[in-house]
């Protein structure tokens, strides 16, 4: 039994461009393929709102121009991001944020389950370490991937 089951697909498929496509590093070996026949309309231009919430638990104060510039993404415009304030910490500057940030309050050391209580969407991303929300980041394969298999429940990635 599958636990989410969209139809039809909520992200484009990718293709293989060649081992040296462009002549540029192995990044840009793949890439979406927006072909319409191949990638439904909602799937060209999927509402990351709906779709995907990112959960932070910052190590370090946050300023709301350092949450703006790492994690509001021009890549994945609309994407949730929620970040744990443990009361007494202010772990995150509130005013100036955007639409899309939510400052999620934890009591005691629960941070990282409020946040998950927090969230509305299918999709989640833990960012544990992650330092900002870039188009390498490659979203789309994660969810690709858990919306193909059943039986895979966690996808992970790294960048180096």
């Amino acid at each position: 039994m599958k636990l989410l089951d969209f139809s039809p697909q909520v992200v484009c498929p990718e293709k293989y461009l060649g081992a040296s496509a462009n002549g540029k590093c192995h990044k840009s070996t793949w890439d979406l393929d927006r072909d319409p026949e191949k990638c439904g309309e909602q799937a060209m231009s999927p509402d990351w709102g709906e779709l995907l919430t990112v959960i932070l638990y910052p190590r370090h104060y946050l300023t709301a121009r350092e949450v703006k510039e790492q994690f509001v993404s021009e890549e994945y415009p609309g994407v949730r991001v929620h970040i744990a304030s443990v009361v007494d910490s202010n772990s995150v500057e509130e005013r100036g944020l955007p639409d899309e940030v939510t400052i999620v309050e934890s009591h005691g050391d629960a941070p990282w389950s409020a946040l998950a209580w927090s969230v509305r969407t299918p999709y989640v991303l833990v960012g544990r370490d992650l330092h900002s929300l870039w188009k390498w980041a490659r979203l789309e394969r994660s969810i690709r991937l858990l919306q193909g298999d059943a039986s895979i429940g966690a996808v992970a990635g790294s960048y180096r």
